[in-house]
């Protein structure tokens, strides 16, 4: 299935939890063997506001943003602060503050913190409250 989204404006759509413009979720169509090309390009997306992506989320596949695309984001909010504009699923995860190398049994003499980021590589994280 293809779906191209092309000079369109999304202005000051709301979303109680993902995705204020778009929410891509693909879990069902991935239960029956489906595939999805979503393509946006030359859009503007403007004082959306969702709990995460405030414009635009999507839990598998990145939309695709062709070569020499024009999409402009503006005033979009996500409430809990992730995604103003984009945000995603996990991953990958990053280990911050580990300076040495350790081995199985020894003791951490400084942090050791890990972080969940998304297929843009901003900190994955939920409501603040």
């Amino acid at each position: 299935m293809d779906l191209t989204v092309e000079s369109s404006s999304f202005i000051a759509n709301n979303a109680t939890l993902k995705g204020g413009a778009f929410a891509l979720n693909h879990h069902e169509l991935f239960t029956h063997d489906l595939t999805f090309d979503f393509n946006v390009t030359t859009n503007h997306y403007s004082g959306n506001e969702a709990e995460q992506g405030g414009a635009l989320y999507f839990n598998y596949e990145p939309p695709t943003l062709p070569e020499n695309y024009t999409t402009y984001f503006e005033n979009n909010l996500a409430t809990s602060g992730y995604g103003h504009d984009i945000a995603s699923y996990p991953f990958r995860i990053e280990f911050n503050n580990v300076s040495a190398n350790y081995s199985s049994g020894v003791d951490l003499t400084e942090p050791f913190i890990a972080q969940l980021l998304d297929f843009n590589g901003q900190v994955v994280s939920t409501s603040s409250g």
